[in-house]
């Protein structure tokens, strides 16, 4: 039965012979079927010397369906990213949109391209394609922001390897045309306009025609969240707003007096009317808390856990009907080489309704059968349209 804010480890399916490797820097996007996983960082994706040292950069899509529990890796196709570590993705209809990221040495090479990625889920194939822009175009950076808002994908931060920025750039996806709405490099200090310090890592989500942006940091510093940096896409102008900490929350390492741990390389994502964040990292603690900002109030809330996963340079997405996906990531610093993982975690962040619990039971005994039924047989049967698309 789904239970809200517990989380629970979504097992493949065991006949599943093909799984991808631990990753971490790679971002997800997810329907109501399927979850995405785009690229990735694994070191030990080595097989010998002679290895290019960007084959470390896990250049594949992988897709995980939420029915069958099964990995299918993706056919790559046409103009494919080659730099897909600490890029980031978006999913608009059957298009992924990815912008930037970082080959390696993490720095030394890096993007400042759009590609499109057509899904083709009866093939399982994604067919890439750059496309061409004029006018502002940010620099090549990882370690970004990005949200799509059809018809304009915004880009907030992020790092050239050696420069950090706080820049907003947004592009028309209609005309292929950038605008730079805001240069951090001309906010001089005689500007006594507020501009947050530039970083990468941060998290950002669209609310109420602002871009909110949530923590992130330079390579030996985090920033906090009791104060967000927040955009106005009416003003043009940052603002610093103040939050109200969690006066319930128990004292511990994972929070500052009822606010959540100065970090960066956690998650973040919008549902409703609130921001949920989860893990990340600061110096060598790796966290493992979830919260939440009711972006109405400004009021952060902690929420307790049944699991103890800790996780930075993961990735995290939610699905229309409230689950939280989370996939990846970096769980140990503890030994001389960092511990990554490939499992997936899911937390309901409300609870389901009488039809999607329904669905879920179903899914259970569908998934436990011979064989899966068809659209048209469940159709018949009396499932909903929208359920049993889902197959």
């Amino acid at each position: 039965m789904a239970v809200a804010f517990r989380m629970e480890e979504v097992v493949p399916c065991t006949k599943c012979t093909l799984n991808p490797i631990p990753r971490s820097g790679h971002r997800i996007v997810v329907d109501e079927r399927n979850m995405f996983s785009v690229g990735g960082y694994n070191p030990a994706n080595v097989s010998s010397q002679t290895d290019p040292p960007n084959v470390v950069v896990l250049k594949e899509v992988w897709r995980f369906n939420f029915l069958t529990k099964k990995w299918k890796q993706m056919v790559m196709k046409g103009d494919v990213p080659q730099f897909l570590a600490s890029h980031t993705v978006t999913l608009h209809g059957n298009t992924l949109v990815t912008f930037g990221g970082s080959g390696v040495p993490f720095g030394e090479q890096s993007s400042n391209d759009i590609h499109l990625g057509k899904l083709d889920l009866n093939m399982d194939t994604v067919t890439w394609s750059c496309l061409r822009c004029s006018g502002d175009r940010p620099e090549r950076k990882y370690g970004h922001s990005q949200i799509t808002e059809w018809p304009y994908l915004y880009i907030v931060g992020g790092t050239t390897g050696f420069i950090y920025n706080s820049d907003v750039h947004r592009l028309n996806l209609q005309t292929c045309h950038w605008d730079i709405l805001f240069d951090s490099k001309q906010s001089g200090e005689n500007d006594t306009a507020y501009c947050p310090e530039g970083r990468y890592r941060h998290e950002m989500i669209l609310y109420d025609n602002k871009l909110f942006m949530f923590g992130g940091g330079l390579a030996n510093a985090v920033y906090p969240l009791d104060k967000i940096p927040v955009f106005s896409l009416e003003t043009m102008k940052w603002e610093e707003v103040e939050t109200k900490g969690d006066t319930l929350a128990h004292s511990s390492s994972d929070t500052s007096k009822g606010y959540p741990s100065a970090r960066r390389c956690h998650s973040c994502l919008l549902f409703d009317d609130r921001m949920y964040l989860y893990g990340g990292r600061c110096n060598s603690r790796i966290y493992s808390d979830l919260w939440y900002l009711q972006l109405k109030t400004l009021q952060w809330h902690h929420i307790p856990l049944n699991m103890n996963v800790t996780c930075f340079f993961h990735h995290a997405a939610v699905s229309q009907s409230g689950c939280m996906y989370i996939f990846g990531g970096v769980v140990s610093t503890d030994s001389e080489r960092e511990e990554r993982t490939n499992e997936i975690h899911k937390i309901w962040l409300h609870i389901p309704s009488l039809k999607e619990m329904a669905w879920l039971v179903m899914s259970d005994y569908l998934t436990s059968s011979p064989s899966l039924p068809t659209r048209g047989e469940l159709l018949k049967l009396g499932v909903p349209r929208d359920c049993a698309q889902r197959v």
